[in-house]
């Protein structure tokens, strides 16, 4: 019975857990988060979308004229 605690007792101090492995890959300052998205089109055919952005780093946001339809959790970095 002593032989077999003692095996359990290493078996368990061997197992850790690793941090290094679990931790999340930082975010890109290059890049945004669109928060919200209002799309225009024109009869000649362009699109553009109004974006309100958020930096994935810093959480500022902003406005920004972009061409084409974009989406809302949409990225886009620089």
């Amino acid at each position: 019975m002593k032989t077999i605690l003692v095996i359990l007792a290493i078996a368990l101090s061997s197992c850790s857990t690793d941090d290094n492995a679990r931790q999340e890959e930082p975010a890109n300052c290059t890049c945004e988060t669109i928060l919200r998205a209002d799309t225009f089109h024109l009869p000649s055919g362009y699109v553009w979308t109004v974006a309100t952005l958020e930096n994935d780093c810093t959480g500022a946001q902003r406005q920004r004229d972009l061409v084409g339809v974009h989406t809302l959790g949409e990225k886009i970095c620089n």
